[in-house]
């Protein structure tokens, strides 16, 4: 099942000591104390790593992300922040 990938890829990446963890869309997994379980392990990675977290889901950069780069039609803005990305977002064309 593709939550099971999710779940196996997730604690596997997390396992592991990195300088920098990669995330695109999703971060973490589960529900519940699952989802707790996984986030305090994310959080604690962080601690001593960086993250790049490619998502159009605001919530979670929010979350995640003390820093925001957006990409709108190839011209980025660094630094832009959560609400000013979530407005390049909505304002961006579908893909396709």
């Amino acid at each position: 099942a593709p939550s099971v990938r999710a779940a196996l890829a997730c604690a596997f990446s997390l396992s592991q000591r990195c300088d920098w963890y990669i995330a695109d869309e999703t971060i973490g997994f589960g529900e519940g104390p699952q989802r707790a379980r996984s986030d305090a392990m994310l959080e604690r990675r962080l601690a001593e790593a960086g993250l790049i977290f490619i998502t159009r889901n605001v919530t979670q950069m929010g979350k995640w992300c003390d820093r925001h780069f957006a990409l709108y039609a190839l011209q980025g803005c660094a630094g832009s922040g959560v609400r000013r990305c979530s407005v390049i977002h909505k304002m961006s064309p579908p893909a396709g």
